[in-house]
Formats: structure tokens, C-alpha cells, sequence
């Protein structure tokens, strides 16, 4: 069926900025495709803030729902409509502006519908680095990195999205623009609203822009894979790896022995850096600003500690860029491993690090008891303690009954 403001959208953005019927489908259905599919009644694009904000004045008068969209790679159904097909997706992709780099400041304007790679591209063009990394950063826009307060891979060093955003710009559910770009790095004159949004997944407003954090350019990056025995000793590790790189320490990740597995065994081109079977993995990574500082020298003495300890079995450094990406490969593959071994139940856990082993085996325990031939895939981001602790079903014939069963 027709939407009844179907008419005035189009005019106010255009024909071919109004999307409809089967052309919505790669913005009702997430990245996944398995857990959430919605039916839109139109896809919005539209091209400037002014734009946006007729827009939604437009939807609030007549009381139409909306869902704020970026680059629709989300896990948790955050940018997917419901199935009733009444709420319209405003995606920001037409957003794409770098509207200012300040170098005094060390910060750049972004707009939303700017990728995450394509915006990093662009500010190494300048020599900065915005230092947010994650696997889907050719697909995920700024305005999306903001509204699930991102975090990704050097959030030991820099942190999440909160710590890499000095304001945002926005649009309120009134159509009323909300501007906090001023740049300041003190700003005490009222509350920090920004914050508040960043994180809100699309409920509280459209994301239009924000101000980042930059840091200059890395001129050293030193990459190795560690071997070890459970995620006791991952932690320990993790210990020794500050108290020697110090802030050289930009990542810290973690891969289960089953989730290195299964990307061998799905990816090609991916093979395990050591032959020898573990049940964890650790990636570490240290990056400098100063091409003389020895860091390199700093990681190999971490090394040879912890295999003396007996905290790492086996562990390789990269000798080149082409070494180093092999590596991160590992890393990056492990979602997309999962679509082609069979179907996951997806949790991301946040606990403080110390209880991330106890939490682990317990949760082993749990699901092994009622559900042995359930495979665990864990990765994540050891160093804030995040992990994504997920379960995967290989048989196809099962998929319904198991993803049925996950409230239990």
C-alpha cells in the first residue's frame, strides 16, 4: 500500500531519494539477516540537515514513526522497523561531509552518513588518525558509531566512542537542531547533552555530526599473536603488557581456540600463525607517534616474560605490514566465519575485568549441561572487558528449535 505522506516526502527530497516497495529490503533486513527482519513503509535519504529536519517536522506533525539508519551493520536490532510496516528509515547516508579539521584542537566535524573507513581515509590524507577500529568499518557510518557508543578494537588506548566525541549535532524529535560543535575541550557552561545521546541507538534523536577526537598518525605499529593455555593466563598477560608497553599498549583481543577454528576452516586464506592447538588466543598490538621509541623491543621483552612464566605457549611477531594484516584477518573474519558455519545466538558481555575468567567457566558449565553439542564461540575486546560469548548450531535441520530456545 501506498503511504499517505508518501506524496510530500518525495517532493520535499526528490524521487529517487524515496525508496519503496522492494528497494527497502537491504534497510528492513540487518547485516545478519537471521534474529530481526522489519517491513518499512519508505526509506528517506535525505541529503542535507535542513533537509532532515523538514523531515521530521513533517513525521512528528502527522505523527508518523521513525527510525533513524546508518550503515544498517548493528547486531541488536537497534536500526531495523518493526514488522507492521507504518514506521519509515531516515538513513543518514547521503550525510558525508568532513565539514572542518582543526589541527590546534586535534579534531575534525564528521558528519553522520560518513563510513568509518572512508572518514579515517580521509583524515590520514591530513596526517590524523581517528582511532576507532572495528571489522565493519567499511560499512558503519559515524551517525552508527555514535548511537551504539562503538568501541571496537583500540579501545584499550583511546576508548569508546564517548572518550573520542567532543559534541554532536542532532535532530530532535520536533525537527529542532541540537549544535554542540564548538570544539571545546572544557566545556562547563551546562549539561553535557552530548553524551547523553551518544549510545541512545536512535531513540532520542537523528545524528547528524559530530566533533572527534584525532591523534597523529602512528609511525610505528608492532603486531604479534600469543598462545595460551585459558583466559587466566590471557589475563595475567594483559597485566604484564601494561605494566612493560605502558601507553604504547593499543590492543589487546582475544580469540577463542573454536573461534580460530572456525576461521580456518571458512576463510580463505586464513591459517593459524603457530601449530600448535590452544584453547585461547591473544592478539596484541602497539602503536607509536615517534618512529625511534623502541616499542618493538618493548613487546618481544613482554613475550619472553611471559612464555618464562608460562603464560604464553607460543608466540609470533609480525615482520611486515602483510604479516601483521594476516593477523587482524584472524580477528576481523570471525562473524562472517560463523554465517557460513551454521547459525549463532549473539551476546555481547561487559564485566570488569578481573572476573572474566570465573564468568567464562561458569558460563561454559551453564550451557554445556543442557546443551553438549553446542559449540562457544568467544572474541572480544579483552582489555575493557567486553566479550562476545556466542553459541553456534552447525545443523541446518535445528536452526528454528535453536534460535527458539534463546530467552533460555
Amino acid at each position: 500500500m501506498t503511504h499517505p505522506a508518501l506524496p510530500d516526502i518525495r517532493a520535499l527530497l526528490g524521487d529517487a531519494n524515496v525508496l519503496t516497495g522492494g528497494d527497502t529490503e537491504p534497510y528492513d533486513t540487518p547485516w545478519r539477516g537471521v534474529e530481526y527482519k522489519g517491513t518499512s513503509a519508505l526509506v528517506a535519504l535525505p541529503a542535507s540537515v535542513p533537509q532532515l529536519q523538514a523531515l521530521v517536522r513533517l513525521c512528528a506533525d502527522r505523527r508518523i514513526p521513525i527510525v533513524p539508519q546508518g550503515g544498517n551493520t548493528g547486531l541488536v536490532g537497534g536500526s531495523t522497523p518493526d514488522a507492521s510496516g507504518n514506521e519509515i528509515i531516515i538513513s543518514t547516508k547521503r550525510l558525508r561531509a568532513i565539514r572542518a579539521i582543526d589541527g590546534a584542537n586535534a579534531s575534525a566535524t564528521v558528519e553522520a552518513g560518513l563510513t568509518l573507513a572512508e572518514t579515517k581515509e580521509k583524515l590520514a590524507q591530513q596526517g590524523w588518525l581517528f582511532p576507532l577500529g572495528m571489522a565493519s568499518e567499511g560499512s558503519a557510518t559515524i551517525g552508527g558509531c555514535l548511537a551504539t557508543n562503538a568501541g571496537g578494537i583500540q579501545v584499550l588506548r583511546y576508548g569508546m566512542m564517548r572518550e573520542l566525541t567532543i559534541g554532536i549535532e542532532a535532530v530532535l524529535p520536533d525537527g529542532s537542531l541540537f549544535s554542540d560543535l564548538s570544539g571545546l575541550r572544557k566545556d562547563n557552561t551546562g549539561y553535557g547533552l552530548s553524551q547523553l545521546l551518544i549510545g541512545s541507538e536512535g531513540t532520542l534523536a537523528v545524528l547528524t555530526a559530530a566533533s572527534l577526537r584525532l591523534v597523529p598518525m602512528p609511525k610505528q605499529r608492532v603486531t604479534a599473536w600469543a598462545s595460551l593455555p585459558d583466559i587466566t593466563s590471557a589475563l595475567a598477560l594483559l597485566n604484564l603488557a601494561r605494566a612493560r608497553c605502558d601507553s604504547f599498549l593499543t590492543a589487546f583481543e582475544l580469540i577463542g581456540g573454536d573461534a580460530l577454528s572456525l576461521v580456518t576452516s571458512h576463510i580463505e586464506g586464513c591459517r593459524a600463525p603457530v601449530a600448535e592447538t590452544l584453547p585461547c588466543h591473544v592478539l596484541l598490538e602497539c602503536q607509536a607517534a615517534d618512529p625511534d621509541l623502541p616499542i618493538a623491543d618493548a613487546l618481544e621483552r613482554t613475550l619472553a616474560d611471559a612464555m618464562e612464566k608460562t603464560l604464553v605457549h607460543n608466540a609470533v611477531l609480525a615482520r611486515s605490514d602483510t604479516e601483521a594484516a594476516s593477523l587482524w584477518k584472524l580477528r576481523e573474519a570471525i562473524t562472517e566465519a560463523q554465517r557460513h558455519a551454521g547459525v549463532t545466538i549473539n551476546f555481547d558481555i561487559s564485566l570488569p575485568i578481573a572476573r572474566l575468567d570465573e564468568w567464562v567457566e561458569a558460563a561454559r558449565k551453564a550451557v554445556h549441561k543442557t546443551h553438549a553439542d553446542t559449540s562457544i564461540i568467544m572474541f572480544g575486546h579483552l582489555g575493557d572487558g567486553n566479550l562476545h560469548f556466542n553459541l553456534l548450531e552447525r545443523d541446518p535441520a535445528k536452526k528454528d528449535a535453536f534460535l527458539a530456545r534463546k530467552p533460555e
